[in-house]
């Protein structure tokens, strides 16, 4: 707004009349405004995550059935059957007759450092004569103990072992005693009983079957 302008007369203190005196100015200033100026605001920047790297697709798996292989020490008497176990069927069963007063006994493979897995689904068959028959079933890699455990009838146990460098892999088994013989016609089975490996490192040969 434009400045503001007052006139004041000033008196004289005498009688005898006195000249017009100069006027004087008196200028007020204009009020100023205050401006305060917004701080800029800063935009908030988000990075957006990363997106991974698909993850590789794993080696192809070369399977390798117990059943088809040859043991160098000890043997199973069934092979190439399907066993029972739990209520479900399993091919490529590897089994053999058991009773409480059988001695132990094992069966030996040479698996040539060449697998990275033993699976099998362990077990008494569901046709075993002796309902209360219990197994000990342990298993051996270059001597090393990877698993045991007591098999029952009507329960199934699966076997999911490292066999990485592993030379000579021994299944061994023997009846928990109780005093009496009991029945025969039982069998233990490892049904699905397989070595699993990746191609490069399986070998290209092993023993035989019988």
């Amino acid at each position: 707004a434009a400045a503001g302008v007052t006139t004041v007369a000033l008196a004289n203190s005498g009688g005898t009349p006195a000249a017009a005196p100069a006027p004087v100015t008196i200028t007020q200033a204009p009020p100023t405004a205050t401006v305060t100026a917004a701080a800029p605001t800063t935009a908030s920047t988000t990075s957006a995550p990363a997106v991974p790297a698909s993850a590789s697709a794993g080696d192809a798996t070369v399977e390798q059935y117990l059943s088809e292989l040859t043991p160098v020490e000890g043997s199973f008497d069934r092979n190439h059957e399907t066993g029972n176990i739990g209520g479900k069927p399993y091919l490529h069963t590897v089994g053999t007759g058991v009773q409480e007063c059988s001695e132990a006994d094992t069966a030996e493979y040479n698996i040539s450092k060449g697998y990275r897995k033993f699976t099998a689904t362990a077990g008494l068959d569901d046709n075993s004569a002796d309902s209360g028959l219990k197994v000990q079933l342990e298993i051996f890699g270059d001597g090393r103990k990877l698993q045991t455990t007591v098999l029952e009838l009507n329960k199934p146990t699966a076997i999911d072992l490292d066999v990485t460098g592993v030379l000579r892999l021994k299944i061994g088994w023997q009846p928990v005693k109780s005093g009496s013989c009991g029945d025969s016609g039982n069998y233990l089975n490892l049904g699905e009983a397989k070595l699993l490996g990746v191609p490069g490192e399986v070998p290209t040969s092993l023993a035989p079957t019988g």
